[in-house]
């Protein structure tokens, strides 16, 4: 076993939803170890492993907000689309941006990871697309 040198995390999907894990350790054939309610476990015991994220890939430190611009986030599983706004968009040191949008009782979450599901696209309403 390897410990884990930086902050590396292991995105986890389950029947649930998904979520992600602190990697503390590659085992010996190389896949990610996290804290499981035995100790450390293999990742992929706790449902599908999508990626592993290095800490740079989406953790950098938020540096500005900017208003959403009108964009919305679509869901094109439901009839009629379900379409919610993007309330606003956190710029990362790195330039990477983060959609926020509403959820339920106002409370507000990270649109990429509704983006992560294939049914939910981000559109603008001042453009036409065929899908």
């Amino acid at each position: 076993m390897i410990p884990a040198s930086g902050t590396q995390i292991a995105m986890i999907q389950t029947a649930d939803g998904r979520y992600r894990r602190a990697v503390h350790a590659w085992d010996d054939d190389g896949h990610p170890m996290v804290v499981g309610t035995t100790g450390l476990v293999r990742a992929d015991s706790l449902g599908d492993v999508d990626k592993i994220l290095d800490g740079g890939d989406e953790f950098f430190r938020i540096v500005a907000a900017v208003p959403g611009g009108g964009w919305m986030m679509r869901d094109t599983d439901q009839q009629p689309m379900r379409s919610v706004p993007v309330i606003s968009w956190l710029v990362r040191a790195d330039g990477t941006t983060t959609a926020v949008v509403p959820e339920g009782q106002g409370d507000s979450v990270n649109g990429h990871e509704l983006v992560a599901h294939p049914s939910w696209t981000f559109h603008h309403p001042d453009t036409t697309t065929d899908s």
